[in-house]
């Protein structure tokens, strides 16, 4: 007879490597690059995209700006990059259902480049017969080239019943010490929003409500807004569980000056003194009630010139977005709204902030 304390034994071995091989399975970083293309949509249209890239698979973002009067509409891109073919399909970020496709062809913009330029077809899934031109060219993202790579903290557990997935991004370039205080930062975002969970957890888990049937749980994803050698934008987006008819929705941005080893708060895109929350509020206002359904109340309140409003931004080379998470400037059923401000219209922007987004 085998045994028995050995044969147990040898199984815990056994189910350990398995699980510590498991877990090095999923943690394994995945190398994305990414590319920033802008240009035209139409006539009339300015269109601003970003696209991660792993293999074929595309996934990125896309902002579209439509002239008198000025509205930003934000776009979620899936697809496939094979060869020089590019297929994308746009939808609104709040619905699953694709709104149009993109058709185009990548070509180099010239012999010594290895920037591209991207010419196709935009076509509307409820009005295909009527095709409208794009035109769009790549954007350095710095010199030398670095490369996102994402990474993610995913934990289980049955006691205190909660789970969470986080991934965050990683820059990896040729001079890696150029990068290692932005990545601890990131680290530490990460790693705290997974604090923030397992607290929430251990103070809803009291077995309170008997009909909430799915576990507390937070999953963030990221989104690179911008990235030049000087400087970096992110928002997360986290989905919230801890019971209820839906997960909650909020953003957490961060804008860091990789010289200084820094993150910028929004006052410091001005000179000292400079009133700028009244500026940015009457036009928020403007463009959110814009909107006919929009609640004149809502958007009042959410994007007075309280500092707190406003705490959700992204620089980028073109100008500023605000984000606005659900219930701040309207209803649930309205998502996630930004407000887009161009670089342009921004007043005395320190000469500092403009050298950061614009070095090569």
């Amino acid at each position: 007879m085998p045994n028995k304390p050995r044969l147990l034994a040898l199984c815990a071995v056994l189910l350990a490597t398995a699980a510590t091989a498991a877990t090095a399975a999923t943690a394994a970083p995945v190398t994305k690059t990414i590319r920033r293309f802008s240009g035209t949509l139409g006539t009339a249209a300015q269109m601003s995209v970003s696209l991660e890239i792993t293999g074929t698979k595309v996934i990125g973002t896309c902002y579209a700006l439509t002239p008198e009067p000025a509205k930003l509409t934000v776009y979620a891109l899936e697809g496939t990059l094979t060869g020089k073919q590019l297929k994308l399909a746009e939808s609104d970020p709040e619905e699953p259902d694709p709104m149009a496709r993109i058709v185009a062809t990548l070509s180099p913009m010239s012999s010594k480049s290895p920037l591209t330029t991207v010419v196709g077809s935009w076509r509307a899934v409820k009005d295909a017969a009527k095709p409208s031109p794009v035109s769009l060219t790549e954007e350095p993202l710095g010199t030398p080239p670095a490369i996102i790579r994402e990474l993610s903290l995913d934990r289980k557990s049955r006691k205190p019943r909660y789970e969470y997935g986080i991934a965050y991004p990683q820059i990896v370039g040729k001079q890696p010490s150029d990068y290692v205080w932005v990545n601890s930062r990131l680290n530490q975002i990460a790693a705290g929003q997974a604090r923030d969970m397992v607290k929430l957890a251990r103070e809803l888990d009291d077995g309170s409500d008997p009909t909430q049937m799915a576990p507390n749980s937070l999953y963030a994803s990221y989104e690179v807004v911008e990235f030049t050698p000087q400087f970096l934008s992110v928002r997360f987006v986290q989905s919230w569980y801890t019971g209820g008819v839906h997960p909650s929705s909020s953003s957490v941005t961060y804008n860091f000056d990789l010289t200084a080893k820094r993150e910028l708060k929004l006052d410091d895109l001005w000179p000292p003194g400079t009133p700028y929350l009244r500026p940015l509020a009457l036009s928020a206002i403007a463009a959110l009630c814009a909107d006919p359904a929009a609640d004149y109340s809502m958007v009042t309140a959410g994007a007075s010139t309280h500092a707190s409003n406003y705490k959700n931004w992204n620089l980028t080379r073109n100008g500023l977005i605000i984000t606005f998470d659900p219930y701040q400037v309207g209803p649930y059923a309205a998502g996630t709204q930004q407000v887009y401000y161009p670089l342009a219209k921004l007043g005395d922007i320190r000469p500092n902030v403009i050298r950061l987004l614009h070095a090569n």
